[in-house]
């Protein structure tokens, strides 16, 4: 999740800000606030500790381990994960549907990225330490101060490390998650904790789709099968044809490729070997649309200390 610059915070739901200024004023949060700044040394370890385990695409499975331990630790109820892999954890309330606080697991580094994660003075070096590591530690934090403080709720909360959110991931924990009958229905209320900045709330935003597109031809010898259809010829034609494509200024749309994509551009040669053509791949992945800004942003809510 990219940082939101300040230039486009604006002032809308101002109902909404004035309970986040009374909720901030409460003896209980302020309790909780006192108790995260004592905890700063614990939550960058659980920080450092998770990063150093890696959570590539569809390889979360480790660290999902390592997630339902701490659970464990915090006294959540009904710790355990589901087919997909994502890790839940209750702490009880009063009411049949549950408020979930969510945090994606994965990270957009692939198998085998060295994990050189290391902490300097106060800094937290590394591969995923701050996507979404910060987001991943932010709701361990709130699972601990609930049992620290003793916050009041009405709704019982549910915590969750959804798996599959970045790239070829496509949401895939979280679709999973609200397909499922036992969650689809019952959670009414989600927060989602993703990212590096403490600044922001996004209130609304565009969803996104993801489409896959395969091409496929009879491939063969540049020289003695000349003049056949290569299906990379017409799938770089539509790949620059979607470059081109236009969209509306509002609502905001930013049309991409993902270079993953290209990775697996191969040609079937006539004895059925395989090859990839990293140069055409490396080609083709410096087309991404890309789009201008709109004139109108998403509404955002300023959000900062509870002093």
């Amino acid at each position: 999740m990219a940082p939101i610059p300040q230039s486009e915070v604006s002032d809308a739901f101002p109902e909404v800000q004035q309970d986040i200024a009374r909720l901030a004023a409460s003896p209980e949060i302020r309790s909780g606030y006192n108790w995260f700044r004592g905890q700063e040394p614990q939550l960058a370890h659980w920080q450092l500790e998770m990063a150093r385990i890696a959570a590539p695409p569809f390889g979360e499975a480790a660290r999902g381990a390592w997630l339902a331990e701490r659970f464990q630790e915090l006294g959540l109820d009904d710790v355990h994960t589901d087919d997909v892999g994502n890790i839940f954890g209750v702490h009880p309330g009063f009411g049949r549907r549950y408020v979930a606080l969510s945090a994606h697991i994965d990270t957009v580094f692939p198998a085998g990225t060295p994990l050189n994660v290391r902490q300097q003075g106060t800094r937290l070096y590394g591969p995923g330490v701050s996507d979404n590591g910060a987001g991943v530690t932010a709701m361990l934090a709130i699972a601990a101060v609930l049992r620290a403080v003793r916050i009041r709720h009405a709704l019982p909360l549910v915590f969750i490390g959804n798996v599959g959110e970045e790239g070829e991931g496509d949401l895939r924990g979280m679709r999973h998650i609200f397909s499922a009958p036992r969650w689809k229905d019952s959670i009414a209320h989600i927060l989602v904790l993703d990212g590096a900045g403490s600044d922001t709330i996004v209130a609304e935003a565009l969803g996104s789709r993801r489409f896959e597109v395969i091409v496929r031809g009879p491939g063969g010898h540049s020289w003695s099968d000349f003049g056949t259809p290569n299906p990379i010829v017409v799938l770089s034609r539509a790949i620059h044809a979607f470059s081109e494509t236009q969209v509306p200024a509002t609502p905001k749309k930013t049309p991409f490729l993902n270079r993953r994509a290209c990775e697996w551009i191969s040609a079937p040669r006539r004895h059925r070997k395989w090859y990839v053509l990293s140069e055409l791949c490396a080609l083709l992945s410096t087309v991404p649309s890309r789009t201008k800004p709109a004139p109108r942003k998403p509404d955002r809510l300023r959000a900062g200390p509870l002093e």
